[in-house]
């Protein structure tokens, strides 16, 4: 009986033990995605800021492509964090 007890503690330690990695490597994973999103957005505001360049209309349409690129990679981020990305 003392034998079954100590290895059902042992059991449960471990298990403890497993439980705190994944939460940590899960909060850590979060915390990338939350730095990618970012930096996401940090990308969106400078296009949006960034002057034209040469030919003008040729530009906007390379910026609308990106503008178009990053907002689809902010979904897919969200996505990946378990959220849903707004319409």
């Amino acid at each position: 009986m003392h034998l079954l007890s100590n290895r059902s503690i042992g059991l449960c330690v471990l298990a403890g033990l497993l439980a705190a990695l994944a939460a940590g490597t899960a909060t850590a994973e979060g915390d990338k995605l939350d730095a990618a999103h970012a930096s996401v957005t940090d990308a969106l505001q400078a296009l949006k800021d960034a002057p034209p360049r040469g030919d003008s209309a040729q530009f906007e349409d390379h910026r609308k492509k990106a503008v178009t690129l990053l907002t689809r990679a902010q979904g897919e981020i969200l996505k990946a964090k378990g959220l849903e990305a707004p319409h």
